[in-house]
C-alpha cells in the first residue's frame, strides 16, 4: 500500500506544480505581459520501474541492475494478450 501512496503523493505534487504554472500563465498572458516572463521548468524524474517480463522477453538480467531499480513490474497487461 505504501508504494501506491507514495505513487499518489507524486502524481498530486506534479499536477499542483502544473495547475500553479497554468494559472501563473493564464495571470501574465491576461495581462498583456510578454511569454518571456514564464518560468521554465522540467517535471522530476519519476521512480525506474522495470518490468520482469519485458525483461526476459530481451534477454536482459536484472541482477546487474538491481542497484538502479526502483520497483519492479511482475505482469504486464499488454504482453498477456
Amino acid at each position: 500500500m505504501s508504494a501506491i501512496r507514495k505513487m499518489l503523493g507524486r502524481a498530486i505534487r506534479e499536477l499542483m506544480t502544473r495547475c500553479l504554472l497554468a494559472a501563473t500563465a493564464c495571470g501574465l498572458l491576461s495581462q498583456g505581459l510578454s511569454s518571456n516572463l514564464l518560468r521554465t521548468g522540467s517535471p522530476a524524474r519519476g521512480p525506474r520501474m522495470i518490468n520482469r517480463q519485458r525483461a526476459a522477453a530481451l534477454g536482459t538480467s536484472l541482477l546487474d541492475h538491481d542497484c538502479l531499480i526502483d520497483e519492479i513490474i511482475e505482469t504486464s497487461a499488454v504482453l498477456e494478450y
